[in-house]
């Protein structure tokens, strides 16, 4: 029954110096270990909105450029629409001399 006891002490004094000795180290490796996973994600989050905010700007100036287009577009649609009407008014002035010509081969004298 001693040696259990004996056994019990030497290993209650090995698990003291452990946490006197060994686990402050290890403790101080897990802390440095975190802050340096902590300053990571700091970057990495501040880098993200970085990039949202260049990626924002982008969209912006790109929607910009996109009415600009549409505008211009629909001028060009207005003008295509202008130049039908006036094809259409030719079309009729045309149609207009070929009835009033006469329908056959001219007369010689």
């Amino acid at each position: 029954m001693s040696t259990d006891f004996q056994a019990l002490e030497a290993r209650v004094a090995e698990l003291e110096h452990q946490m006197r000795q060994v686990l402050p180290h290890r403790v101080d490796a897990v802390a440095y270990g975190l802050s340096l996973v902590h300053e990571d994600l700091r970057a990495f989050r501040d880098e993200m909105t970085e990039f949202r905010g260049e990626t924002r700007m982008q969209l912006e100036r790109q929607g910009e450029q996109l009415e600009r287009q549409g505008e211009q577009l629909e001028r060009h649609g207005e003008r295509f629409d202008g130049l039908g009407a006036r094809l259409d008014r030719h079309g009729e002035m045309l149609q207009e001399i070929l009835r009033r010509l006469p329908s056959g081969p001219p007369d010689s004298p």
